[in-house]
């Protein structure tokens, strides 16, 4: 008859007597614990009697029982049988407690006397006693063995004291528990039990075993244990353990890794991947062991991501941010920025640094910036750049280069240097005069190639054509510590009859900054020459094309209109025309401008002398003379 446990058995305090306790009640069935668990049965037959689950095993078969903490006590003890007679125990385990004998008779691990019967497969760790003690009559597995049938496959881990080990295989090693969340995998030496309450796990000293836990969806877990060290492996949340002689223990604790801060990296065009430090409290962990490293958003200017990634013993994920500002290139007063949308570039013109950009390498930019202030009060500007570009409205004045430069008429002192129309298209590493048409803090020109400088210290020349008068342009600072009086530069300051803007004399201890020009005049090659040179050089620009809404003259502080040929009206200044010239007397210096009645600007500059004559490329018909504020209308 077949017997089959479905559950496990809870015995505590439950009044037990062995199973066929008699030689005439003997069990002869066949009993299958389908590996459930059998608990804390307490027998104790005062060493008389058959001592076990079942007392006498005669024929029968007793298979996938497992005793945990049981205790038996009898003439004849075993965990499963005090005797088998003929019979079969097979995949058998007894866990802790004790099983004893007396009266000289036998006691074993499984079973006390083994009478042609087989035993197989069977497990225990239970510690085995007799009274009095015999050697040949108790042991771990079989306390007496009288069998023509070999016992199989069998293991114990507890030795009996002055016993025999004459069945099994001694091991040693121990329990193994998993903590909430930890799952053991391979390595296991016997697996005792079937539910989630009742299952013990028995590693061997020396076996690898596994464990793995589900990886948190946040956070940062990691694996521990009691006993020994845990090695990670390749699978995430995946560890394995080599079993010592002692119980274990192996848990899973929340944890908290940090990463040190991350200083800010530049951006170099591809994937940024700074080295890392990742602590779990003052140990410092180590990459490829405890954890991987990925990044993201780290190819391009702003805040990136570092995730680490836990391994070995470590699962779950920890993050730290860092950035990554643009890379920025100083090359003196030039300042590169490049980040994922290109490179900018920007020109201090207020610097006194070199600007160098190396000949080997053109840089195609965005943008450039260059920062210097201009102010429209008529005056004009040198200045040089080293691209190329079209002059669009948004630069806000106009270029020009020398024309002529010749003495004025009326004072061999002051010369006139007269300017070419707008230029439209400004060439790279060239000297230009620059005229604002309104106040300039910055210019900004987009879409440009910088183009080599070659040296700083190179001088750029723009020649005024058939005349020994060079204009230069430098990109390092100028000074001069022997002036000539062959170098002129435009004053920055009014000063006596000098006004801004005009060229003067340079002296002992002048300089200029980079990216502006002086004019020089030289004969054959030398800078000295007998030509007695001017003490300053007004600028004079031609007719433009920029636009002004003209005042009417009727009504601007009593200044009259008339056809004639004078007019002087009380402001201290005379504009007159005569055979299509016209004449204005005032002060040297003085600003004016003539424009038409469009309002386009004819002429513009300052008077070289308190008398000008001015000629206009312009058919004849009527013009607006703007001196110092003071409006004229003249029939030219």
């Amino acid at each position: 008859m077949l017997f089959k446990q479905t559950d496990d058995i809870y015995m505590s305090s439950v009044s037990f007597t062995p199973i066929g306790n008699f030689d005439n009640n003997s069990f002869q069935g066949t009993y299958d614990g389908d590996g459930y668990v059998i608990l804390n049965i307490s027998y104790y037959g005062n060493n008389y009697g058959y001592a076990g689950l079942f007392g006498l095993l005669k024929g029968g078969t007793v298979r996938n029982v497992n005793l945990k903490d049981c205790s038996f006590n009898g003439r004849d003890a075993g965990g499963i049988a005090g005797k088998s007679s003929d019979g079969t125990i097979d995949n058998c385990a007894v866990i802790g407690g004790t099983v004893s004998c007396g009266m000289n008779k036998y006691s074993g691990g499984i079973v006390g006397d083994n009478s042609e019967g087989m035993v197989k497969n069977c497990f225990t760790t239970t510690t085995v006693s007799a009274n009095p003690a015999r050697s040949d009559q108790n042991g771990p597995i079989i306390g007496r063995n009288v069998s023509n049938q070999t016992p199989e496959n069998n293991y114990y881990t507890v030795a009996v004291s002055d016993g025999r080990a004459n069945v099994g295989t001694e091991i040693s090693g121990g329990f193994i528990t998993a903590g909430e969340g930890v799952t053991i995998g391979t390595g296991v030496f016997h697996t005792i039990g079937k539910t989630e309450a009742n299952t013990y796990y028995y590693g061997k000293q020396d076996d690898a075993i596994t464990f793995s836990a589900e990886v948190p969806a946040s956070g940062m877990k990691k694996f521990t244990t009691t006993a020994v060290t845990l090695s990670g492996t390749t699978s995430a949340g995946t560890v394995t353990l080599t079993m010592p002689a002692s119980d274990v223990t192996v848990g899973l604790e929340s944890v908290t890794l940090t990463v040190d801060d991350i200083a800010e990296q530049t951006y170099i065009g591809s994937v940024v991947k700074p080295d890392v430090t990742v602590k779990d409290g003052d140990a410092t962990l180590s990459a490829e062991t405890h954890y991987t490293v990925s990044y993201s958003n780290n190819t391009v200017v702003g805040t990136a991501t570092v995730t680490i990634t836990g391994k070995g013993i470590y699962l779950g994920t920890a993050s730290q941010t860092f950035k990554i500002t643009p890379k920025v290139t100083k090359l003196g007063a030039l300042t590169l920025t490049e980040d994922q949308n290109g490179v900018t570039a920007e020109i201090d013109g207020n610097s006194i640094e070199s600007l160098s950009i190396d000949s080997d390498n053109d840089i195609k930019v965005k943008s450039v910036t260059y920062s210097r202030k201009f102010v429209n009060d008529g005056g004009a500007y040198t200045i040089m750049l080293p691209f190329r570009f079209t002059v669009t409205n948004a630069v806000k004045g106009t270029f020009h280069t020398l024309s002529s430069i010749a003495p004025t008429a009326e004072n061999p002192a002051v010369w006139k240097a007269e300017m070419s129309d707008d230029i439209a298209t400004i060439e790279a590493n060239t000297p230009y005069i620059f005229k604002p048409s309104e106040d300039i803090d910055k210019m900004l020109f987009e879409n440009v190639t910088l183009e080599a400088t070659t040296s700083p210290s190179l001088t750029f020349t723009n020649a005024c054509e058939n005349t020994n008068w060079k204009l230069h342009g430098v990109y390092s600072q100028k000074v001069w510590t022997d002036a000539d009086g062959n170098e002129y530069g435009f004053a920055a300051a009014a000063k006596e009859e000098i006004s801004v803007g005009e060229f003067v004399h340079f002296v002992t201890r002048a300089y200029l900054k980079p990216t502006r020009c002086y004019l020089e005049y030289s004969e054959d090659g030398f800078s000295k020459s007998a030509v007695v040179l001017p003490e300053r050089i007004i600028v004079v620009f031609p007719e433009t094309s920029s636009v002004i809404e003209p005042n009417d003259p009727e009504n601007n502080n009593g200044d009259v209109i008339t056809p004639v040929s004078e007019i002087a009206p009380n402001s201290g200044v005379k504009v007159w025309a005569a055979d299509k010239t016209i004449v204005i007397e005032s002060k040297a210096g003085d600003q004016y401008r003539i424009i038409d009645l469009n309002g386009r600007t004819l002429r513009e500059s300052r008077l070289a002398a308190d008398r000008e004559e001015v000629t206009l490329s312009r058919a004849a018909g009527i013009v607006v003379v703007i001196v110092n504020g003071k409006t004229f209308k003249i029939n030219y």
